[in-house]
């Protein structure tokens, strides 16, 4: 990165960086831009202390949820089993 002796310069990129992934991943959460919010946070947490990566990962999840808020996009939720839907393993027996 072109920061590293820049400590105020990196927080703020991580930072944009994570709320921009977050953002991202809320608008379409099976695509690759949750890859984004992982290179943020890992980032901030082998450089930056331990209150400014958290910091870092609070604005990710912020941008996140948000989004995933005001957009109510529901294309990641995972379905409930119902009775009628097929278990992978119907052959094992089923504890009375």
């Amino acid at each position: 990165m072109l920061s590293d002796r820049r400590d105020r310069l990196m927080t703020w990129s991580l930072v944009v960086m994570g709320a921009a992934g977050g953002i991202l991943a809320g608008l379409s959460p099976n695509g690759p831009a949750v890859a984004v919010d992982c290179v943020a946070v890992f980032s901030a947490g082998t450089r930056l202390s331990t209150v400014v990566s958290l910091g870092v990962t609070a604005a990710t999840v912020a941008g996140f949820l948000v989004t995933r808020c005001v957009s109510r996009n529901k294309s990641a939720v995972i379905p409930a089993r119902t009775a009628r839907s097929p278990t992978r393993y119907a052959s094992w027996p089923r504890p009375a």
